[in-house]
């Protein structure tokens, strides 16, 4: 249990200091309209996968699951809206963004 003491330290500590900066910027983006890049969106599904291979740890640790929870929706809802600008600025003939 120490070692997933660690773990969630760690991981904690990279969304805060790095991964929620970057989606904050990115839900910015989103929300003003724009596409999102091919480097934010492989970032996402890269950090949505992350997300999915925690589960275990997190089920370990039920006292950090409503803090995983937010984190997860957070990207999921970045996900949700790049697809709906996507759809949206496609059907104007749009190329905000990329």
């Amino acid at each position: 249990m120490k070692r997933d003491e660690g773990v969630i330290y760690v991981v904690l500590e990279h969304f805060l200091t790095h991964l929620h900066p970057r989606a904050r910027r990115i839900q910015g983006e989103l929300d003003a309209g724009h596409r999102i890049t091919d480097g934010d969106l492989d970032h996402v599904a890269r950090i949505l996968e992350e997300a999915r291979l925690l589960r275990p740890l997190i089920e370990r640790h039920p006292e950090h699951r409503e803090l995983a929870e937010g984190f997860y929706a957070l990207y999921a809802n970045i996900a949700t809206r790049a697809l709906e600008n996507e759809t949206s600025l496609a059907s104007v003939g749009g190329s905000a963004g990329r």
